[in-house]
C-alpha cells in the first residue's frame, strides 16, 4: 500500500514545504517510507480559505491508498479546514494558530490588521474551530495534534486553541513535543515529529 503524506508550512512568504529549508523534515518523512508531497503554494496574498482552495486539488491529484496531511500554524488551519473535506486517513495538526473566529476576542483589532491585512480578517471571521470539530468527528479519520514544549510559555492563545480543539475532536490525540519552538523547521520540532509519525516500510 502507497502511504503519502503531504506537507504545509506556515504563514511565511519566502519558503513553502518545498523549500530547502524543509529539506531535513522531508528526508524525516521520507525515511519512514513515506511519499512527500510538499504543498508549494506561497501564503502571499492568500487567507486561509485561498490556500484550502488550492490544497484540494494537489490533494486529489495525488493521493494515493492511505494519506496524511501534515501543518503546521497557519497551515495546520489548512489542514483543519480541508479535513472534513478531504476526509484522509490521518491529519496532523501542528502549532494550531489561533485565528479562528472564536479566538479573535484575544487580540485587538489593529495588531491583527497590522499582521495579517483586512482580508484575511474577514475569513478568520468565517472560520469556526467548533464548527470544523464536528464536521470531523462525524468522519473517520484519525487526528494526532501537536504543540512545541517552548510554545506553552511563549504562545498561551496558540495553547488555548490547540487544547480546546483537542478536546473538541473527538478521535483525538495531544502531544507535546520536548524542547520543540514554533517551527516546523526546527531539529527539535522534527524530531518530536519523528517520535509521533509512525513508520510505514
Amino acid at each position: 500500500m502507497a502511504h503519502t503524506i503531504f506537507v504545509i508550512t506556515g504563514f511565511k512568504f519566502s519558503a513553502t514545504a518545498a523549500s530547502k529549508e524543509y529539506e531535513p523534515l522531508r528526508k524525516m518523512l521520507t525515511g519512514k517510507g513515506y511519499k512527500v508531497v510538499p504543498v508549494d503554494i506561497n501564503w502571499r496574498r492568500k487567507t486561509v480559505s485561498q490556500f484550502s482552495d488550492e490544497f484540494i486539488d494537489i490533494y486529489r491529484a495525488n493521493k494515493t491508498e492511505h494519506n496524511t496531511v501534515l501543518g503546521n500554524s497557519f497551515g495546520a488551519m489548512v489542514v483543519f479546514v480541508t479535513a472534513p473535506v478531504l476526509n484522509p486517513n490521518i491529519v496532523i495538526i501542528g502549532s494550531l494558530s489561533p485565528f479562528f473566529k472564536e479566538d479573535l476576542s484575544s487580540f485587538s483589532g489593529k495588531e491583527l490588521l497590522r499582521r495579517f491585512g483586512k482580508g484575511r480578517i474577514k475569513d478568520f471571521k468565517i472560520l469556526s474551530a467548533t464548527d470544523i470539530a464536528n464536521k470531523i468527528n462525524g468522519l473517520n479519520i484519525d487526528v494526532e495534534f501537536v504543540y512545541g514544549e517552548k510554545e506553552t510559555t511563549t504562545l498561551p492563545e496558540l495553547m488555548h486553541r490547540v487544547r480546546d480543539s483537542a478536546k473538541r475532536t473527538n478521535k483525538s490525540k495531544l502531544h507535546e513535543l520536548k524542547n520543540a519552538p514554533h517551527s516546523m523547521r526546527r531539529s527539535a520540532y522534527i524530531d518530536g515529529l519523528s517520535k509521533t509519525i509512525k513508520n510505514v516500510k
